[in-house]
């Protein structure tokens, strides 16, 4: 089939969606669509949406449409920017949650067949960031393999792609026949198309047939990962320019029943993504005199002297024991830990175990190994930085560093020295940590 004949299809989605949503089809304008027969279904690296003009061609108005909106914010929201070391499969379910969950609570396209929506990852399931969703899938241990069970080519009660719509209420005449959307689903995922009207039993005219998508075999994989040589950070401002303007059309016309998911995608697509082991070594690779400041000693009376530098830097770091943490997340933490105080000798690093009670403390040098890990019961942040308040008495503490999923109760205050809050997958949002710096692991 021509490449004019998927173009002038493309087109029409696009009007269709300039017609209903305006604010999304701003993000048209700035992607680069191509028909390649290579691709089975559609996929974008962040600069070119690739797709199958047969497979394309052969879907429903309202579907292809969906499609094509489903593939474009993957694009515009830098998912495969946003890719990093993560493992792609689940990036790419994480990524499906999010930009189905924005099509499903902002406008009436149902989602594409074989891509996630959140319902099928927990009941209830209502998804903040990719990240999150990503972090949600490495904490409750959910692999491909077991989410391909919950594959189907329906969509659950209540979602907007439930039941796919004609603007008109019409169906085309192919919609029906074994070549359109039955066997494009078929050779995508493997499934039997429906039979031609000529076998197929009569149905009454009061009652149309509605055609069903058969259950896919595998989940959609639409992300590629973002090419060699192509500049991420004009990739970025190129995506940042269109997801504001994009955010200005949704503000003006004030439509929409809920753009949290939106705004929340859109701060992450927005905000620079740095992996979380350049966080850790940034901040404790200080000098001693970032960590010094002014000398406490003397506040109270007015003075406010320059501490006098130490030579050694004070790191307190304290881990989680409450359960929340695996022994893979453990084991990466403690091993970039070993590779900072290895390669910066003035850092001198204390390590504590925490639920309810404190354990510790252990020096954590270049070649410690993690003594068996106390507690599994509930969680306590104020034992640990209690301990700390005492100690500034007899020794500085410059810094602290908390590995946690942030289940537990802080103290009222904040201390008078920096924290660092190291995250898990699946920890609360940042915004609830009352105070200090937080990265999230992933």
């Amino acid at each position: 089939m021509s490449d004019s004949v998927a173009l002038e299809a493309l087109s029409r989605c696009k009007i269709r969606l300039r017609q209903q949503h305006p604010y999304f089809a701003v993000l048209t304008l700035f992607a680069i669509y191509r028909s390649d027969p290579a691709v089975e279904l559609a996929d974008t690296d962040g600069r070119v949406v690739r797709l199958n003009a047969d497979a394309f061609l052969a879907l429903p108005d309202p579907v292809a449409t969906g499609l094509l909106l489903h593939v474009t914010l993957h694009a515009a929201l830098l998912h495969p920017v946003r890719l990093h070391g993560r493992n792609p499969v689940l990036w790419n379910i994480a990524c499906d949650v999010i930009v189905n969950h924005i099509i499903t609570t902002q406008t009436t396209f149902p989602v594409p067949p074989g891509s996630y929506v959140a319902a099928q990852l927990a009941p209830g399931f209502v998804p903040l960031s990719a990240e999150h969703v990503y972090e949600y899938l490495l904490k409750h241990r959910l692999d491909p393999d077991q989410l391909a069970g919950k594959l189907s080519g329906t969509q659950p009660a209540g979602s907007a792609a439930a039941e796919p719509k004609q603007p008109d209420g019409s169906a085309r005449a192919d919609q029906t026949r074994s070549t359109g959307l039955a066997a494009a689903m078929a050779r995508r995922f493997g499934g039997k198309a429906a039979p031609s009207p000529a076998s197929a039993t009569a149905v009454p005219s009061a009652a149309p047939a509605t055609e069903a998508l058969p259950a896919p075999t595998a989940p959609l994989r639409d992300i590629r990962p973002a090419p060699a040589g192509v500049g991420k950070e004009a990739m970025q401002l190129h995506w940042e320019s269109a997801l504001i303007k994009a955010r200005d059309q949704a503000s003006a016309r004030q439509q929409g029943k809920d753009r949290s998911a939106w705004i929340k995608e859109l701060e992450a697509a927005c905000a620079p993504q740095v992996d979380w082991r350049t966080l850790l070594w940034r901040f404790t690779i200080q000098t001693p005199t970032d960590f010094a400041g002014l000398d406490r000693r003397f506040v109270h009376a007015g003075l406010y002297l320059e501490a006098l530098v130490q030579e050694r830097v004070n790191i307190d770091v304290a881990i989680d024991t409450s359960g929340s943490i695996g022994p893979d997340e453990l084991e990466q933490f403690a091993s970039e830990l070993r590779a900072i105080v290895s390669s910066y000798p003035h850092i001198l690093c204390r390590l504590y175990f925490c639920d309810t009670e404190l354990a510790g403390p252990y020096e954590l040098g270049p070649d410690f190994k993690l003594p068996r890990v106390r507690g599994g019961g509930g969680t306590e942040f104020r034992p640990f930085f209690n301990y700390l308040n005492r100690q500034q008495g007899e020794r500085q503490v410059d810094a602290a560093i908390y590995f946690t999923d942030g289940e537990g109760r802080f103290p009222t205050k904040p201390p008078h020295y920096p924290v660092l809050w190291v995250a898990l997958p699946g920890a609360i949002p940042s915004e609830r940590f009352p105070f200090g710096q937080v990265i999230r692991m992933a």
